[in-house]
């Protein structure tokens, strides 16, 4: 399945993050589903963003994925609110997202361009909830891979 048809769907089937989490210690102690959905969902009007997309996989959690979930929301929230949207999606339901972004791992960060409502590029972060133990510099990683994503510029 071609990413620009699957992309459409995750305003439907996945929660977007824009900084609207009640608290990030709830949050640590709930599983990602039980966040409810109005109170992480904005969509700015008119804005094509790009997009940061956490898939985590409910049924085969790895012992840090709840606490790396949390601190990618920190991290998205604290420096990228406004600049890209963000999806938390549970891969057991939505297979289909495994061979279009070839995900591993228990836990993946994927960053999407989008330009008029398609991708034109993407890349996929793994290993993250390996790299938890010291959370300024896990903070640091995902700010300079984020940040390089975000400077490449796409070719027209």
């Amino acid at each position: 399945m071609r990413i620009e048809k699957i992309l459409p769907t995750l305003l439907i089937t996945g929660i977007i993050l824009s900084g609207l989490i009640k608290s990030d210690n709830a949050y640590a102690q709930s599983s990602p589903q039980d966040i409810s959905l109005e109170t992480l969902y904005t969509n700015p009007e008119g804005q094509t963003l790009p997009e940061a997309i956490i898939f985590y996989n409910k049924l085969n959690q790895c012992e840090n994925c709840l606490i790396t979930i949390n601190q990618i929301i920190t991290t998205l929230k604290s420096n990228y609110s406004g600049q890209l949207h963000a999806y938390l999606i549970d891969i057991a339901h939505h297979p289909e997202y495994i061979s279009a972004f070839k995900l591993t791992g228990p836990l993946n960060l994927v960053l999407v361009r989008i330009s008029d409502g398609a991708s034109f590029g993407y890349e996929t972060i793994t290993g993250l909830e390996s790299k938890i133990d010291d959370l300024y510099s896990f903070q640091q990683l995902l700010i300079e891979k984020i940040d390089n994503f975000l400077s490449i510029q796409p070719e027209n």
